[in-house]
């Protein structure tokens, strides 16, 4: 399961969140820019991803995008069911 925020600086308040390029299962909160969710495939097979996160302001219309590669490796294996 995996968890993270897009921080935003500047712009003011207003703005929506959307991205691209996320793996099944994950998704970002159009409201706060949370990334969240449970890859539901083998991460290792299609990592790394290419990812645009988007954010729209409806008070001016602007929009900023930035782009970025998001690595993924799987889980360490747990040592005596501890971990």
């Amino acid at each position: 399961e995996v968890e993270f925020d897009v921080v935003v600086t500047g712009g003011g308040a207003g703005g929506r969140f959307s991205a691209s390029g996320l793996p099944a299962g994950v998704r970002i909160d159009g409201e706060d820019g949370e990334i969240h969710g449970r890859i539901s495939i083998n991460p290792a097979t299609v990592a790394p991803y290419s990812l645009t996160v988007t954010v729209t302001y409806s008070r001016n219309g602007g929009s900023v995008s930035r782009s970025f590669v998001w690595k993924i490796a799987p889980a360490a294996p747990k040592k005596n069911g501890k971990g």
